[in-house]
């Protein structure tokens, strides 16, 4: 055998055995590239459990941490610990469930046909915070507005507001339920009606009567509801005026809010927000000013179909607005007071086109003047028009 035929004979075996080779090692590094899912031991998702009873807030957030990195293997524990007597325990599993969202809807889903009130509770209120993820689960809920348990039906119309407009078919149910004999079903369900932007026919009639419920909270939310709606909820305008002097700032706020998102046109409104300007809450100052600015908007559009006792009302209510707001201390964003100045020039202008006209027409030596003027002058501009005209009348043809 010679030399170069023995070299031969190497090289070849060679690439044999790398081409044999070389696939195994792409797959064994390729392998080591892709990342593992955690592993868990069920003993230290157990020992994490235990550890949610803390009232070590430091603790706590690192144990509700550690089981939101594990995900998926600790769902079983998680929804296990929604029925612990401890409290702490049912709202922090409830918590990581809710993180963990998208691999915990079917078991959560499963959870509220349990026979524990508060484990259907807190899995409503999990599916819930998960949001529009859960819309799937929206047939699975809508029993639970029925539930014997206040708070498990709170809980179900809470989840509805989470989910928002795909929650739609709840829709039935969460007006019935703004009947309920519980105070926090009623806010929740009112809350829930308004976020899903259910249509103004169907809610309009059973809102309203909840703005002079006894409860904050209801009156709060059916206003939210009805501002939610929009343009269609203008009717309510007259039971939302009077919130305006509610003697909660939150409920206050609501109904300023409201008035603004409909879009209301009642000049009588007006004088009822300027003082809210100068209330002792800022979010209720900040509301009354945004909805002065909305009202304003509306008012300069459709100007010249006021009447002059509506637009005179009108500059004068928004001439005091825009003093409160140009206040050094009122602490009001320029935006608003600039737009607030600009719709007001627009009125304010065409009130004095309107000045202008009626002191003309109601001044004799005036408009006299101004036709003798015109007799004397203006005819010289005509007269050539008048020849030409006679010419050629009587050109002969």
């Amino acid at each position: 055998m010679t030399k170069h035929y023995r070299q031969r004979l190497v090289a070849v075996i060679a690439l044999s055995f790398l081409s044999f080779t070389s696939p195994l090692l792409l797959i064994r590094n390729a392998t080591a590239r892709i990342p593992r899912e955690p592993t868990a031991n069920p003993k230290e998702i157990a020992s994490l459990i235990k550890n949610l009873k803390s009232n070590n807030e430091t603790e706590l957030d690192a144990t509700i941490k550690k089981l939101e990195k594990i995900g998926e293997p600790a769902i079983p524990a998680l929804i296990e610990a929604l029925q612990d007597q401890n409290l702490l325990v049912r709202r922090s599993a409830a918590q990581v469930l809710k993180q963990i969202a998208g691999p915990a809807i079917p078991a959560l889903t499963k959870a509220l046909k349990n026979s524990g009130a508060d484990v259907r509770r807190d899995a409503a209120s999990a599916l819930g915070s998960i949001g529009a993820e859960a819309k799937t689960v929206v047939p699975q809920l809508v029993p639970l507005l029925k539930d014997s348990e206040a708070n498990v039906r709170s809980s179900a119309a809470y989840g509805f507001k989470r989910i928002g407009t795909e929650a739609k078919d709840a829709v039935p149910q969460l007006i019935l339920r703004l009947q309920d004999s519980d105070v926090g079903v009623r806010r929740d369900a009112a809350y829930a009606l308004g976020s899903i932007s259910a249509e103004a026919k169907t809610i309009l009639p059973q809102l309203v009567p909840l703005l002079q419920d006894s409860d904050v909270g209801v009156r709060r939310d059916a206003a939210y509801a009805l501002g939610s709606i929009g343009a269609e909820a203008k009717t309510a305008a007259p039971q939302l005026i009077p919130l305006l002097k509610d003697s909660d700032v939150y409920v206050r706020s609501s109904a300023a809010d409201a008035l603004r998102s409909i879009g209301v046109e009642d000049k009588t409104v007006v004088p009822q927000l300027i003082p809210l300007l100068k209330d002792s809450d800022a979010s209720v100052r900040r509301s009354a000013a945004d909805a002065l600015v909305s009202i304003a908007l509306s008012l300069q559009e459709k100007a010249k179909t006021l009447t002059s006792l509506e637009l005179n009302q009108a500059v004068s209510n928004l001439e005091s607005a825009l003093k409160i707001l140009a206040e050094p201390k009122a602490n009001f964003s320029q935006s608003t007071i600039a737009n607030l100045q600009a719709y007001l020039n627009i009125l304010k202008s065409e009130e004095s086109d309107r000045l202008f006209a009626k002191s003309i027409l109601h001044n004799p030596y005036i408009w006299g003047t101004g036709i003798y003027l015109f007799l004397l002058f203006g005819s010289f501009t005509i007269r050539p028009r008048w020849l030409l005209k006679i010419y050629e009348t009587l050109k002969p043809k």
